[in-house]
């Protein structure tokens, strides 16, 4: 059963884009209501939908306060979508999730007890592969980016699933780069680490990355 809401100014902001996402959300969304730590907002950004995510999002938020849908009518990208959520958020840590992936119970207790170590959190995360496109059909592998730590300016060590930081740090550096449409995350943990913002690795999972055969635009970083 889902804890009951708290309505509270939100520590955590969720950051989720969603395309054609109808069919995974209520797994999605369902990791963050049961997440033990319950100051958090969801900001869903659908993307030009054309099934009925956004109807979804609008179902969940009428239940939901904190679930806040927002809306492109037309298809713009992960990257934009990311950057709209980013600028209507209010938390000051701010963490990011998939449509189609999901957070363990425990993440974001543990974004908001670390959340003064360091500017960025890295954790663990879990891979599995729904479609067997880069391991067996239902294999579950553990990814700790701390292993790779050092090659963070030589290639992405790990996806928005395992990573959280300081609200200010956008205000630094600016959002993600929208002229991107593959690996905009790790040019914006590059640019995090070119200011010097401190990164603090964990072996602490995250959540679970689904890997499918039609998001093979996504790469699991153990790979």
């Amino acid at each position: 059963m889902y804890q009951k809401s708290i309505v509270l100014k939100p520590e955590i902001s969720v950051i989720m884009p969603v395309f054609n996402g109808a069919r995974f959300l209520q797994r999605s969304i369902a990791s963050v209501l049961l997440q033990k730590f319950q100051n958090w907002e969801l900001v869903a950004v659908d993307d030009g939908s054309e099934d009925e995510s956004y109807q979804s999002l609008l179902q969940f938020a009428a239940s939901e306060p904190r679930i806040r849908p927002l809306r492109f009518l037309n298809n713009r990208g992960t990257s934009t979508a990311r950057n709209f959520a980013l600028r209507h958020c209010q938390g000051q840590m701010i963490t990011y999730l998939d449509c189609d992936d999901e957070y363990y119970p425990h993440y974001l207790e543990y974004v908001y007890r670390l959340r003064n170590k360091g500017d960025v959190l890295v954790f663990a995360y879990d891979a599995v592969d729904d479609d067997g496109v880069l391991l067996q059909p239902g294999e579950v592998r553990t990814w700790n980016p701390a292993t790779v730590r050092m090659l963070l300016l030589q290639r992405n060590v790990s996806c928005p699933l395992g990573v959280a930081h300081r609200r200010e740090l956008l205000e630094k550096v600016g959002f993600f780069d929208e002229s991107k449409r593959i690996l905009e995350d790790w040019d914006l943990w590059k640019r995090f680490a070119f200011i010097g913002a401190e990164f603090i690795y964990l072996s602490i999972r995250s959540g679970l990355y689904h890997i499918r055969i039609d998001s093979q635009s996504r790469t699991w970083r153990g790979g």
